[in-house]
């Protein structure tokens, strides 16, 4: 049962990294908050489309709302970033999972090799792969941060219902990315280009947020966190038509 999940974590941290070269391609056509409202937009309606067949649970959809905010930030950075990840970038903002991984250990009074080798096979493998892109410690920082907050988050959240728990998170994205564009007036769509939108709404949110989610419960965030070695491979695959593989 446990390799179930741990295969619904990796799938998920696949989507994610493919989501990226289709993050880049998007910006072309949208600034961050237009292409995080247009793909949010289409996330809460398939997810309503879902509920309007199997039910609404009022308190999952709140407790979504209230993780919106940290998911808002992580998208929005991730957004930005797209396309110029530095090392520093990819070895702090994975980083979290230093943290979980003490956590567990101060809860369990033991400590799992295989997490620890792992971890630091992972984190040194990101610092090498990108070593010599430009990027910034700040915003490093507040991706490790936001990840770890939202990975204890998911973690800890219980007697939810995860397609109405997702479906909050992705409502509360859409208000506070419409509500921070410049222009409120900026049509949500741009003729022919909804497919972008679409594309990340399938990709890049729906899909593996509620496998993550899904994931983190059965098989807790360490094991869950530690798949995104995938999301890098996945991206470096899915971005070869676009730009070429780092040198390293």
């Amino acid at each position: 049962m446990a390799k179930r999940y741990l295969v619904l974590a990796m799938l998920a941290s696949a989507l994610w990294g493919v989501s990226y070269p289709l993050t880049y391609l998007a910006l072309r056509l949208f600034s961050v908050n237009e292409l995080i409202a247009s793909s949010y937009l289409f996330s809460v309606s398939l997810l309503l489309i879902v509920l309007l067949l199997r039910g609404y649970d009022e308190k999952s959809i709140i407790k979504g709302l209230l993780i919106s905010p940290v998911n808002y930030v992580l998208v929005y950075l991730y957004t930005e970033l797209s396309g110029g990840v530095g090392g520093l970038t990819a070895l702090l903002s994975s980083s979290y999972i230093v943290p979980l991984i003490i956590i567990e250990y101060v809860n369990n009074k033991c400590v799992n090799a295989r997490y620890v080798i792992s971890a630091v096979t992972l984190l040194g493998a990101l610092y090498l792969l990108f070593q010599g892109y430009g990027d910034s410690m700040y915003i490093a920082l507040i991706l490790m941060v936001m990840n770890l907050v939202y990975t204890i988050a998911l973690a800890r959240v219980s007697d939810v219902d995860i397609i109405n728990f997702i479906f909050g998170q992705s409502l509360g994205t859409l208000l506070i990315s419409y509500l921070t564009m410049r222009n409120l007036a900026v049509p949500i769509l741009i003729p022919n280009s909804y497919y972008y939108p679409l594309a990340l709404a399938i990709i890049g949110n729906v899909v593996p947020y509620l496998l993550y989610a899904e994931a983190i419960r059965h098989i807790g965030p360490v094991e869950t966190s530690l798949t995104s070695s995938i999301e890098t491979i996945s991206s470096l695959i899915a971005s070869i038509p676009i730009q070429q593989l780092p040198t390293n």
